[in-house]
């Protein structure tokens, strides 16, 4: 896939979805990736982003209680936000790997990474989709765009850093 260079979320109100464009760099070409979500699968995309933050935290910081662990997350979020760029265009690209329509998303799963870190799966039922590694930064932009993106669509899903201590514990995300 190459480097990931930018992320992008927007409501489409007439399908109730959400676009998601994920431009990366292979080389001299920029491709571009477009996947639709629907609420059902933002739900779960959310529970799933919590999972790789909370791994991601040190061990010591994973050991402790959830208010705690949710705390400490809400920090780092605040600060990789602080230092992302959330006002540049968004880059447009010629190349579409799978296909110039979005793919409507239907299958999530998070998989060992070939450097260590996690790997987020984005498929549809049936064909091609992609897995990407998400470091810490674009975790945490990524996360900020879910959640403004959801708030427009008045999703009514909540996904704030402060709710995370509930689904950290009533989850049990390992």
């Amino acid at each position: 896939m190459g480097q990931i260079r930018q992320l992008q979320l927007s409501y489409n109100p007439n399908q109730d979805r959400l676009l998601f464009r994920l431009s990366a760099s292979a080389g001299r070409q920029l491709h571009e990736y477009r996947f639709s979500l629907t609420r059902r699968y933002v739900r779960l995309l959310w529970k799933a982003l919590l999972v790789i933050l909370k791994n991601n935290q040190p061990e010591e910081q994973q050991q402790q209680s959830a208010p705690t662990q949710a705390a400490s997350m809400t920090l780092q979020h605040q600060q990789a936000v602080a230092q992302a760029d959330f006002k540049s265009p968004f880059e447009k690209s010629h190349s579409y790997p799978l296909g110039e329509e979005p793919i409507l998303v239907g299958k999530i799963g998070l998989k060992k990474g070939p450097q260590g870190g996690q790997l987020l799966s984005m498929h549809p039922l049936q064909g091609a989709g992609l897995d990407f590694h998400l470091n810490d930064q674009l975790l945490h932009s990524f996360c900020q765009l879910l959640s403004q993106a959801t708030q427009r669509a008045e999703w009514d899903l909540d996904l704030d850093f402060a709710q995370a201590d509930d689904l950290i514990s009533k989850q049990n995300l390992n």
